[in-house]
């Protein structure tokens, strides 16, 4: 077997990495937004080992690919299977059926180094939270192994055939990812930041110095200082990056940069950052810093599940990073160790228990998915607030089945009485009206009606504004512009359209972020002519329904808005079963307090959209539907009514919800 020279600040180098991770991810110490850079130092540093180590095999005629993949099980697998073994056993006990269900797809992907994958095509704004994934930190994992799936295969192939174009090669591999990652960032900031595609660059940058493309500083002043630099950039790149940070991409640079030039300095004997990265505790870190990885994520996932807010406090984050780190010690020293040596477990034996584990997950993962999460662990109790977390559809069956003269609404959805051909009504707005549909269908089908709709998450149904969402991308925001154009034109030019319902979240239109759970969710409006922030967001809010509604009345159009379904700011099923599954007694009192709120306060929250309804009232063809009384008195207003759960989170009622609110719809279709 190849091997290098042991460099105590690669250790090190991997403590920088490892800790920021951690530390980002319990949220505990200030200036540590951008710890999430901790998995790119990571791509760069196994670039550079990895790389190395083939590079020489191959070039002593000595690789063997069956070799190069039972270093990677002997690395990767013990820890991993001791870590997803505590993973099942947790998750089984604590988490609600959709998202133990969800946990055994995750399963099966870590299973096939897919995570990325999965992740990739979770995400989006009712994905599951991400606080409730216990694997979800084997995506940089599934990154790297597919990586090195191609990589290998074609580093061979070069040192075969075009070995002399061997550096220029991997340069420009590492520019294709990097400027395809460029590119993808700002648009589809998911793809870049969990698909190999737009990742490889990090690792590529690591192998440019294990082809010798930047040979040794000369100058031990000069290695020392360009190796402080480089450490600076990663410190800077933790301090400075928040989550509003379009990464990776161009930013990502600085992290990567300086961790090429930190290991780069390395390679000149006793420099200034190589002693500082080879002081005993950071190696020791970076020693257990693989395990530590493994270990941190399932422990803050289950200890919010075990704490009764479902957050860790200063107290039980602590607690969380000295177990992760005592834990990871013991994998690395009694896991990790004893599987890395041949002495112990020869190389069949590691391939059969690879296939054994890997069986193992994949029956293990397609179980809980086939049995919906194996529901029948729960009480009747549990069950009703667990079902309410997953009756949520925001989809319509028949979408693009009527595309209107010369296409113009081609892609709308359907909905309403099935048997009339010509739709005369449209239902506009975001994601309430995406889950109200199901109530306004049910009152246009009983009317004889059809209609289309169109919902956007996070997409207000206002004409001539823009906005800026902080759960959505750029691209996201442009599409919502783009549909609200789109959907004025069908109003504007199908003369059937005698009926438009507008439905909006509208107090986080008109106050700019949420409430309660959601409140870290912000949204910017401003008029597409205008100046973002010129104008105080109340008054862009006000002024664009009212314009909405005149634009909307001038085309001859009855206009039906709907009033806002009321917030329950702390209220959310997912978490108040989870409550109940911790403690069934706690977790009844818990659920009873955060399941209702003062009329007053939801009155105070709407008070912008209520100014802009009471200016707009007594217009001629405008009607006002008004959900309220099924949810509310004069006092109180309840997301759980005689036990049975209304909402499916915060701001959203359950499709079950939404289909006994038909009756509010019937007067727009009278």
């Amino acid at each position: 077997m190849a091997t290098l020279k042991y460099r105590p600040d690669v250790d090190g180098l991997r403590a920088i990495a490892v800790l920021p991770v951690v530390f980002f991810h319990v949220d505990l110490i200030p200036f540590m937004e951008g710890g999430y850079v901790g998995v790119d130092v990571f791509f760069v540093i196994s670039g550079f080992l990895i790389t190395a180590i083939l590079h020489r095999e191959m070039g002593e005629k000595r690789f063997s690919i069956v070799r190069f993949y039972e270093r990677r099980v002997r690395r990767l697998w013990p820890a991993l299977v001791v870590v997803v073994a505590f993973s099942v056993a947790f998750a089984y006990w604590l988490l609600l059926p959709s998202l133990l269900k969800d946990f055994g797809q995750s399963l099966v992907a870590v299973t096939v180094f897919g995570s990325n994958i999965l992740f990739f095509l979770e995400a989006g704004y009712f994905d599951g939270p991400a606080e409730l994934k216990p694997l979800l930190h084997t995506w940089s994992l599934a990154v790297e192994e597919q990586f090195y799936l191609f990589f290998p295969p074609m580093l061979w192939a070069i040192h075969r055939w075009a070995l002399r174009w061997l550096k220029p090669i991997i340069v420009v591999s590492l520019l294709l990812s990097l400027g395809a990652c460029v590119l993808i960032v700002g648009s589809h900031q998911s793809a870049a930041f969990y698909l190999l595609p737009f990742r490889a660059w990090e690792m590529l940058l690591g192998s440019i110095l294990s082809v010798g493309l930047l040979p040794a500083f000369r100058s031990r002043g000069l290695a020392s200082a360009s190796g402080l630099v480089g450490l600076g950039m990663i410190l800077v790149s933790v301090a400075t990056f928040t989550k509003e940070t379009v990464f990776p991409g161009w930013s990502a640079l600085l992290p990567c940069v300086g961790t090429l030039m930190v290991i780069h300095a390395g390679l000149t004997p006793a420099t200034w950052g190589a002693k500082l990265l080879g002081l005993a505790p950071l190696v020791f870190i970076g020693k257990i810093s693989y395990s530590l990885y493994l270990w941190h994520w399932p422990f803050i996932v289950f200890g919010r599940l075990l704490t009764p807010e479902g957050e860790l406090d200063a107290m039980s984050g602590s607690l969380v990073v000295v177990a992760s780190i005592a834990v990871a010690a013991v994998s690395w020293r009694w896991v990790e160790a004893p599987f890395r040596s041949k002495d112990g477990f020869s190389r069949k034996q590691m391939f059969i228990g690879a296939a054994v584990v890997s069986a193992l997950w994949m029956g293990a993962g397609v179980a809980l998915h086939v049995t919906g999460g194996a529901a029948g662990r729960l009480s009747d109790e549990e069950m009703r607030l667990a079902v309410a977390a997953e009756d949520f559809f925001p989809e319509a069956e028949r979408c693009g089945e009527w595309a209107g003269p010369d296409g113009v609404a081609e892609g709308f959805c359907l909905i309403g009485d099935p048997e009339v051909e010509a739709p005369s009504y449209f239902l506009w707005g975001d994601s309430h009206a995406g889950i109200l549909v199901h109530g306004a269908d049910a009152a246009a089908t009983e009317a004889g009606r059809a209609g289309l709709y169109s919902n956007r998450a996070g997409c207000p149904p206002l004409r001539g504004v823009q906005k800026d969402e902080s759960v959505a991308d750029t691209a996201e925001d442009e599409a919502c512009t783009e549909t609200n154009a789109r959907v004025l034109r069908v109003i504007e030019e199908v003369d059937a359209i005698e009926t438009v319902i507008l439905i909006g979240r509208w107090a986080y239109y008109s106050e700019g972020r949420g409430v309660g759970t959601n409140e870290g969710d912000t949204v910017a409006l401003w008029p597409i002519d205008g100046e973002r922030g010129a104008r105080p967001q109340r008054e862009v809010f006000e002024e664009a329904l009212e314009g909405t509604v005149e634009h909307l009345l001038g085309l001859g159009k009855r206009v039906y808005v709907l009033r806002p379904i009321p917030e329950i700011p702390e209220y959310d099923a997912t978490a108040l079963a989870n409550a109940m599954i911790r403690d069934a007694e706690s977790g009844r009192e818990i659920a009873l307090q955060r399941a209702q709120v003062p009329r007053a306060e939801v009155d105070a929250r709407q008070a912008s959209f209520d100014r802009a309804a009471a200016a707009l009232e007594g217009r001629e063809g405008l009607g006002f539907l008004d959900p309220r009384g099924f949810f509310c008195d004069a006092e109180t207003c309840w997301a759980i009514r005689d036990g049975q759960p209304l909402y499916y989170d915060n701001n959203h009622v359950t499709t079950s919800t939404s289909r006994e609110l038909a009756p509010v719809f019937e007067p727009a279709f009278e």
